[in-house]
């Protein structure tokens, strides 16, 4: 009888022993953790997705947090993203680390997007081998195109925020190399003379035409557009990149910007009596400055070749040049 007690009792112990030890589970796996709403327990709530902002056509700001009771020294710190819904639910995609943490709260900048397309993503963090996840969310990318007054912008990524159209003056492709104008004049003409120039008994129309009657761009396809200043064009040359190119058989200057989006000007050459000097091997474009005093016939224009981009050419007010209008 006592033989039977005893049995029976190690079969007890041997029951609560085996119960604790499954309660007290195994190595915890990181795709149960995820944060958010997903998942339980405390591990589910180690790291935060927040927001997105500063959202451009190629570039998105994301903020997130994560739970004061991680050790910062030893953690990565990031966000997963693709424009696959399915690849981030599935903790798969691109990844960007933190670049700037400040308490529990770490931000970064995705860039090389593309336009108009859903990004979706998910905070993460890496602690001792294993990865946590936060909830998802997505943002959109703006447009990198606008239409104003029927005629498209591009926007660069330029500080000053201005926009480049995409087609010259008077043309209907990024490679046509549109109309010839003389500085100051409203209509194009075939033939370019001195004695012709609508200003000749006049010349002193300001130091900056761009915006005022003398601008062909605003008198030709309206507001927001006018003439490039130049210290538009200082700004395009200075903060973007120059590549000498070819669209549809056409030369010309590649133009890309901080964002990585670009725009394409054509070397059309310039105007000088009925002749067309330099076609397909020097673009020459309009600034709206006088370079001097008011009455000057110099005028600051654009100009660039095989061997590189100047914005300190000077070209004489009653040639004809290309203009590639701009706004904000």
């Amino acid at each position: 009888m006592m033989r039977k007690v005893y049995l029976f009792l190690c079969l007890m112990i041997a029951g609560t022993l085996s119960l604790s030890l499954s309660s007290c589970g195994g190595d915890d796996d990181s795709s149960s953790n995820s944060g958010g709403s997903s998942g339980g327990g405390s591990n589910s709530e180690l790291v935060f997705t927040g927001g997105a902002s500063e959202i451009t056509s190629s570039s998105a700001t994301i903020t997130c947090n994560f739970s004061s009771s991680a050790n910062v020294g030893t953690l990565q710190l990031g966000v997963l993203y693709s424009d696959n819904q399915q690849e981030v639910e599935n903790k798969k995609g691109s990844t960007s680390q933190a670049t700037n943490v400040s308490g529990n709260t770490y931000q970064l900048t995705i860039n090389n997007l593309s336009p108009k397309t859903v990004y979706y993503y998910r905070a993460y963090m890496i602690s001792q081998g294993k990865t946590y996840y936060g909830s998802a969310s997505n943002f959109t990318t703006l447009d990198n195109t606008y239409e104003y007054s029927g005629h498209t912008a591009v926007d660069l990524g330029l500080p000053s925020k201005t926009k480049w159209a995409t087609t010259n003056l008077g043309a209907t492709s990024p490679e046509d190399y549109g109309k010839y104008y003389a500085w100051g004049e409203k209509f194009s003409k075939s033939y370019f003379t001195k004695q012709n120039y609508d200003y000749q008994e006049n010349w002193n129309l300001g130091m900056d035409i761009s915006g005022s009657i003398y601008d062909a761009a605003i008198r030709n396809w309206s507001e927001p557009w006018h003439m490039p200043t130049k210290e538009d064009m200082e700004e395009l040359v200075q903060y973007c990149t120059f590549k000498w190119d070819t669209t549809n058989g056409i030369n010309g200057a590649l133009i890309t910007g901080p964002n990585g989006n670009s725009i394409f000007l054509p070397a059309g050459g310039s105007c000088v009596y009925a002749r067309t000097d330099n076609v397909g091997e020097v673009g020459a474009y309009w600034s709206s400055n006088i370079n001097g005093v008011p009455g000057s016939t110099q005028v600051y224009a654009l100009s660039f070749s095989s061997e590189g981009i100047n914005v300190n050419s000077q070209a004489i007010r009653y040639q004809g040049r290309s203009i590639r209008p701009v706004c904000k």
